[in-house]
């Protein structure tokens, strides 16, 4: 794997970008920084920790800048991560053992700046970087208290894996680039790609597909609609599946996909089947089966968003168990219904 270690070891020194966030290697000169963001002791509150001094991160970084010593293959990749401004709020970590690509992931937030989502935005640039780079596993060991960084680990479609492995008190959390996909008697899941490009032009470019929507999308917003699932696979594990019958006939299209609803990222169950082969209850199965996967990876809440004037959709949330939990205004304005179960 030479080319892939190259990735990984220019990965590790290379800096990364987000919308809010800069995320720079660490070095030396961090120390200060990191340690006034250490220095709460209830940021090592699951990690039984105590504050460490500027000096000790001094030699910290000094090591992890070195690398480990031979023979070991591992890379050790470490981040500062900063607001616009430069000032430094957290890090975030990769241990990368190349022979299994895999690696093993850590983060940390200023108590300051917890509950914005800063910890998210980091690990998704990330693990994305990792992926692609070519890492095919990734692993978090987090608290079974710490329910902040439980809610980030099932944002980057980590889940707790079948049967249950605490390690030294703490969950591990895993995303395997062979993640799990729904399953249902009539239906079959898959990820859909460029070539599904027609198939998919054809359902979101249907009037009567997208008549709740504010029109019928073109052929080349369906082709980014295909790249927003590619993008939503590689960063979560989540997206919108293809769905066929056994046979192969193209049903339409039904998955998982976190929404910004109200300033709050909800993970909601999405579905779209083409006119033919509505009514022959295909979306509710789907659906359900979407949930029962959601369920299974240790996600607490499921919801969809649905417009007022849709009783299809609202009954195929209802008969999976999903009941009208408020009504709001969608991103663009737009009134909408959500409903909501407790998984």
């Amino acid at each position: 794997m030479p080319d892939d270690d190259a990735a990984l070891r220019g990965l590790a020194h290379s800096p990364l970008q987000t919308h809010r966030l800069s995320l720079t290697p660490l070095t030396v000169d961090d120390a200060a920084a990191m340690a006034e963001v250490l220095a709460d002791p209830s940021i090592h509150r699951y990690t039984f920790d105590s504050p460490p001094s500027v000096e000790e991160l001094q030699r910290r970084y000094r090591a992890q800048e070195a690398g480990p010593p031979p023979p070991s293959t591992a890379v050790w990749g470490n981040w500062a991560v900063r607001l616009p401004d430069g000032t430094a709020i957290g890090f975030v970590q990769a241990t990368v053992d190349p022979p299994t690509s895999t690696a093993t992931l850590a983060w940390v937030i200023d108590t300051r700046h917890q509950g914005s989502g800063y910890a998210t935005e980091a690990m998704r640039a990330l693990s994305s970087a990792l992926r692609g780079a070519g890492i095919r596993r990734l692993v978090a060991f987090v608290h079974p208290r710490n329910v902040a960084s439980r809610r980030v680990a099932q944002k980057l479609g980590l889940a707790m894996p079948a049967p249950h492995r605490p390690f030294d008190g703490e969950d591990e959390w895993v995303w395997d680039e062979a993640a799990p996909l729904p399953m249902a008697d009539r239906l079959v899941f898959r990820r859909m790609g460029h070539a599904d490009l027609d198939a998919m032009a054809g359902l979101l470019g249907d009037p009567e597909v997208m008549t709740y929507y504010p029109r019928p999308r073109t052929r080349d917003e369906a082709a980014e609609w295909i790249e927003w699932n590619v993008r939503n696979y590689a960063r979560d594990g989540l997206g919108l599946w293809i769905i066929s019958t056994p046979d192969g006939e193209f049903v339409g299209d039904c998955g998982l996909t976190w929404q910004l609803i109200d300033g709050v990222e909800e993970l909601e169950v999405g579905y779209h089947v083409i006119p033919r082969l509505q009514g022959r209850g295909f979306a509710t199965e789907a659906a359900a089966a979407c949930r029962d996967l959601a369920r299974s990876l240790g996600h607490r809440r499921l919801v969809s968003i649905i417009h007022p004037e849709n009783v299809a959709s609202q009954r195929v949330a209802e008969k999976n168990g999903l009941w009208l939990d408020r009504e709001t205004l969608s991103r663009s304005g737009v009134p909408v219904r959500i409903y909501a179960v407790d998984l």
